[in-house]
């Protein structure tokens, strides 16, 4: 197989074909055999196991031949490894962080650049693809994987390439597409805490041009904590996700329609508070990794997603391509979270009836002139979106025993506390619960249009080069009614920080150019070397949750540099990719917390660099390993906030060394079995969660250890292994903060031994 770049065509070499076996039997051996036995099936009869590409500059391209530092997994090895989401390949990429931290508020950081604002007035710095279409809110990325052909985390910003809120990196999702074999993939898995997964997909043609493909995915978890004020479980839950596609293949002319949906009923995030006085309204000692909190509320997380996509693809005389890709979205959140993390009521926060409702259309022309490979495009984005979030709070722990002195009210009034009986001809009776209203809406518009291209100099050298021009309109409405009550009598406002007499109406727009150029060189056969620069670009947005005059935050933009080496050694067994980055950031936009109030500001400035490295090798033919590490530092600079000066802190979720190690042994076929074991040990240095980065909102360094060990039969059609998670049981926190009722914390998964079942037909 050739990959053209113009006139210029660089064939694969026995080193490229040997590597692209590595990584297919890394999952779990797909080709039914080693890779050596794959090797030479090529040689004798053609190509015929999957070919390991990607699509980042949107045409299909070897990963090795690509100036962007990208990691790739394919369906196989997602499959090995029970990746079901988002936050399963942080163990594994170098420079990705973060975690699902509940259904609809996860985090991720590409080298340390990640959204913590779960408001509907901001945008995501890591952009989330399915099949090229934009998902849009944070809340709907951490969607359950379903029946993927491969996934691209690509690093730096990507304006030019993927769109819109991509300034940190992308992520893009490429899902199987209908075609003319028929076939039955089944997969079922059971492991402790009651958790259980059933998938299934069925490929059907339905004649010589119209495929069809069908896919079902149920999953269900007790929980790994418990609740012992309801005996509920906490951080488990119920998902239900399906997607049906149909393709019309005209030759010139493929069109794609596809419908999506998935519902979630699960349980909140477990929090623990790390008071002991507040631990003992339950019962409990302050214990973070004893699996059992005491919050006695009815915690949860509801969410319901679904959409379609369709996809025109059509390739013209002249040898142009025109690909139309037309997108709907809509999701629905409900839940309810414990703030305090204890069996006393005393602040919970209830995000209920948030909406949103996407619509996107992009068209792009790909085409190749000479040596020139080129594509421009269109994009505009619309989205809906409305909320309404309720402060419950219990006035006597919140405000109750604040002292006033005599003479506050007039001269000769007592002295007295809050919350006790003189206070109520003051302020009024305190009352054990109170809610604070604040509703939220936002009609949004997003304008692009782009174009990037390449040009081969020599047969060595090719220049990237591209151009992205954004325009972004935002209107948003919130209001937040004062109420009247002891505690906003004190305080002269609500608990929140601010109040209206009415509906607020805020609009702006911003806009941005984000050019990209890129050089990369062929020093021998199998060694790639590239430099790039980028700018990338995240507009405002609005976030009231402070104060009406600090309601607007401004766009964010960065400027970034990369060099780094693609090579395939010795003789095919080992390929190793290394880069090294620089980003500056400009107004970055972060949320922060500060007596128990949320609010997103910008931040001057944030610096970062760092070195990431990828290794794939064979060193027998039986043995596979694969490894990564990344080097970071990413600090805010000029950043000085109520608690402090906080210019030189390193920013949330980005722990300055990571790294993962996974190996896989075949074995020889027993009769028509051939076994295998397989082992991961995956590093995480020092992170904070906040930009305070205080030891008691931090997680140090720890390793986690995974194993599977199975058969799979001869024709590859049946596996079955066992597997663990955790094996050493480590104990770590994925979350710790203070949401102004003292610290919290959100302990890790703890270890979890299964089995695991497949066939396919």
């Amino acid at each position: 197989m050739d990959y053209n770049l113009g006139e210029y065509s660089m064939k694969r070499s026995k080193a490229q074909i040997y590597t692209t076996s590595i990584i297919a039997c890394l999952g779990m051996g797909a080709t039914g055999g080693s890779a050596q036995d794959a090797l030479e099936s090529e040689q004798e009869q053609g190509f015929q196991f999957k070919e390991i590409v990607i699509t980042a500059q949107k045409r299909v391209q070897s990963k090795q031949d690509v100036p962007i530092s990208v990691s790739v997994y394919t369906d196989d090895f997602l499959k090995a490894s029970s990746v079901t989401g988002i936050s399963g390949l942080i163990d594994y990429t170098p420079g990705l962080s973060g975690t699902d931290i509940g259904t609809g508020t996860p985090n991720f950081a590409i080298r340390g650049i990640s959204s913590n604002s779960f408001g509907i007035g901001g945008e995501a710095s890591v952009g989330i693809f399915v099949d090229d279409a934009y998902l849009g809110r944070i809340t709907t990325s951490s969607l359950a994987f379903l029946d993927v052909a491969r996934v691209e985390v690509l690093k730096g910003p990507q304006g030019t390439l993927f769109g819109r809120n991509s300034s940190a990196g992308a992520i893009s999702i490429a899902t199987n597409k209908p075609n003319e074999e028929p076939s039955i993939d089944l997969q079922a898995s059971g492991a402790r805490f009651g958790t259980y997964s059933a998938e299934a997909t069925a490929n059907v043609p339905l004649g010589d041009t119209v495929f069809a493909r069908a896919s079902v995915v149920y999953r269900k978890g007790s929980g790994f904590s418990e609740d012992v004020a309801t005996g509920e479980g906490l951080d488990g839950g119920e998902t239900l996700g399906g997607r049906v596609s149909l393709l019309f293949d005209q030759t010139s002319v493929r069109f794609q329609l596809t419908a999506y949906g998935q519902t979630d009923d699960s349980d909140a995030p477990g929090y623990d508070t790390a008071d002991s006085l507040l631990a003992s309204f339950g019962g409990l000692t302050v214990d973070p990794f004893d699996r059992k909190t005491a919050s006695g509320e009815d915690q949860h997380e509801k969410r319901n997603v679904y959409g379609g996509i369709g996809r025109l693809e059509w390739t013209l005389d002249n040898g142009l391509d025109i690909t139309s890709i037309t997108t709907f979205n809509h999701y629905d959140y409900d839940a309810l979270f414990d703030l305090d993390g204890s069996a006393a009521f005393i602040s919970n926060a209830n995000f209920g009836n948030e909406e949103a409702d996407t619509f996107g259309q992009e068209i792009r022309i790909n085409g190749e002139t000479g040596n020139l490979v080129w594509f421009i495009g269109a994009s505009y984005f619309h989205e809906k979106v409305s909320a309404q979030t309720d402060l419950q709070y219990n006035e006597f722990f919140v405000v109750g025993g604040t002292p006033i002195p005599a003479d506050a009210f007039f001269p000769g009034s007592p002295a007295f506390e809050i919350c006790d009986a003189t206070s109520d001809a003051f302020l009024g009776a305190c009352s054990g619960f109170q809610a604070e209203s604040v509703t939220q809406s936002g009609k949004y518009n997003s304008y692009a249009v782009y174009g990037d291209a390449t040009w081969a100099l020599s047969d060595r050298l090719n220049v990237s080069g591209g151009l992205r021009a954004s325009l972004d309109k935002k209107d948003f409405t919130f209001n937040a009614p004062l109420i009247a009550n002891a505690s906003t009598a004190l305080l002269g406002d609500n608990l929140v920080g601010y109040s209206t007499s009415g509906p607020v109406g805020l609009t702006d727009e911003w806009s941005a150019l984000q050019p990209r150029l890129a050089f990369d060189y062929t020093l021998s056969e199998d060694v790639l070397g590239y430099i790039s620069v980028s700018r990338g670009y995240k507009s405002g947005g609005f976030d009231p949750a402070a104060s009406i005059e600090l309601a607007q935050y401004d766009e964010e933009t960065v400027w970034a540099y990369e060099a780094g080496l693609k090579t395939t050694l010795a003789g095919g067994r080992v390929q190793f990719n290394v880069a090294g980055y620089y980003q500056d950031y400009k107004d970055f936009q972060t949320q922060v917390i500060r007596n128990g109030i949320a609010r997103t500001i910008n931040v001057s400035g944030v610096e970062g660099y760092g070195a990431e490295i990828e290794l794939l090798a064979q060193p027998t033919d039986e043995l596979m390993v694969m490894g990564s590490a990344s080097f970071s530092s990413s600090k805010v600079q000029d950043l000085v906030i109520d608690s402090g000066d906080l210019s030189g802190h390193r920013t949330i979720r980005s722990p300055n060394v990571m790294g993962s190690l996974v190996a896989q042994y075949t074995f020889n076929q027993v009769g028509n079995w051939q076994p295998f074991v397989r082992g991961e040990l995956n590093y995480e240095g020092v992170q904070y969660f906040t930009l305070e980065n205080s030891a008691s909102e931090a997680q140090q360094a720890y390793t986690l250890i995974n194993a599977r060990i199975g058969v799979q039969s001869e024709d590859g059609r049946w596996s079955a292994s066992l597997f663990g998670t955790n094996l050493a049981n480590e104990k770590y926190f994925t979350d710790s903060r203070d949401f102004g009722f003292g610290i919290v914390t959100l302990a890790g998964r703890p270890r979890v031994i299964g089995v695991e079942v497949a066939a396919k037909f």
